[in-house]
């Protein structure tokens, strides 16, 4: 079912006559009363382009392909049909949505270049590999704005020259100016190579690179999204559909970037800010809807009946799960519910190896010394069947499985031992 589905009902009718008999005549009902619910769809979503909205009905297959037949048959003269639609709302909603070109931007113009104490031409070497990668224009003889405008200057100075191993040492300054925060980029590199001229050049190619980097870093179009908690995976690849289908302004949604964190960074092509990216992405799952969201929790202590256990006062050494995954169950935008029939987890680890890594349903959460914090509070479990599994080198891993119910109103303990492995 997609990320954004809704019901709509749909009636549609169909004579029978000597041309089009009995099962004919159904099937064109059929057809019809899911084109009724495309139609209904549309009027909900708002009034559309015209173009876009014959367009659409003219693939009302494709768009009402998820439909439930409620009632089908004939009196002998009219066949009817009643269908229960699903149709994807959000993607609707994006089709129908006029595309907005964007304004045409100037990009930066390179419209001078200087060098000082550097070889002859390496200042214009590095303008005709910037020209050459796109990060600049050429804007040298044409009339170029002031905002776009912008110029390179190489600056090489010779430090000194060591003894031992013998070579000589040049820094190397890279300097791109321009109007604003953005049109500015500078860096500066030192080189160390038998002679002098090697030595600048080693120096120049760093400093030219540094400044490149900040250059591309500017120059990106898109926006991105930074995914604090991605995993399981599988959740990434869904998010990305959601946008990409239904969130108007995305055009194209890509893994950019995978932080040393564990962090996902997505990128989005299109014309789209952050808080129109904000206000259209779905938080929880509302009506017909079906989603989820991440929830940072304070240590708490969880009582079962006449025994008070505190999460971090289990006897022994100890490394408890610290982290809260919340899957929403059923909420209004911008609330959570759900989260009170989920069981936290508390982990007991033996003999103290906080430095174990802990795998909750195939998906690695971290080790135990990081989980342990208590800023990031317990791991949620939603009901239902969860194997997890603690691993370290050198020991025998643990698996166990926990069966989460709707009605269970304590953690869940989990005791590992993990046993020395003598292979």
């Amino acid at each position: 079912m997609p990320a954004w589905a809704a019901p709509f009902a749909g009636t549609g009718h169909a004579p029978i006559s000597e041309k089009v008999d009995s099962l004919k005549a159904r099937n064109q009902a059929l057809e019809r009363a899911r084109r009724a619910a495309l139609e209904a769809a549309l009027e909900q979503v708002g009034p559309p382009d015209a173009v876009q909205r014959k367009k659409i009905l003219d693939d009302a297959a494709v768009w009402t392909r998820a439909y439930r037949v409620l009632q089908q048959g004939d009196d002998g003269a009219t066949a009817t049909a009643v269908v229960s639609v699903e149709i994807d709302t959000g993607r609707l909603s994006k089709v129908l949505a006029l595309p907005v070109a964007p304004a045409a931007k100037e990009g930066p113009a390179l419209v001078a270049v200087r060098g000082e104490g550097c070889a002859e031409g390496a200042a214009e070497a590095v303008a005709q590999r910037w020209i050459k990668a796109g990060l600049l224009r050429d804007g040298r003889g044409g009339t170029i704005s002031a905002a776009s405008a912008r110029t390179l200057e190489l600056r090489c100075r010779e430090l000194g020259t060591v003894a031992y191993p013998r070579g000589v040492v040049v820094e190397a300054a890279v300097v791109l100016r321009g109007e604003g925060r953005d049109g500015a980029a500078s860096a500066t590199a030192t080189g160390f190579a038998p002679d002098a001229a090697a030595a600048a050049a080693s120096a120049l190619e760093s400093a030219s690179n540094q400044v490149s980097g900040a250059m591309s870093v500017q120059t990106a179009g898109g926006l991105r999204l930074r995914l604090s908690t991605p995993w399981p995976a599988a959740r990434v690849r869904r998010l990305e559909r959601v946008i990409a289908e239904s969130v108007i302004g995305a055009q194209a949604v890509k893994v950019a970037a995978v932080g040393g964190d564990g962090s996902v960074t997505l990128k989005i092509d299109g014309p789209l800010s952050a808080a129109e990216l904000r206000s259209d992405s779905p938080r929880c799952r509302c009506p017909g809807r079906r989603s989820w969201r991440w929830r940072w929790r304070r240590p708490m202590s969880y009582t079962r009946g006449c025994n008070r256990l505190s999460k971090w006062g289990w006897m022994g050494r100890i490394g408890a799960l610290a982290l809260t995954l919340a899957l929403a169950g059923g909420c209004k935008r911008g609330e959570l519910s759900g989260a009170e029939q989920s069981a936290p987890l508390v982990l007991e680890v033996a003999p103290g190896d906080f430095d174990a890594e802990v795998f909750v349903d195939g998906n690695y959460v971290g080790q135990v010394k990081v989980l342990q914090e208590p800023e990031t509070g317990p791991l949620l479990l939603a009901p239902g069947i969860h194997r997890i599994e603690v691993r370290k080198p050198g020991r025998f891993p643990v698996q166990v499985t926990a069966t989460v119910k709707k009605d269970r109103n304590g953690p869940v303990v989990i005791r590992a031992e993990l046993l020395e492995d003598p292979s």
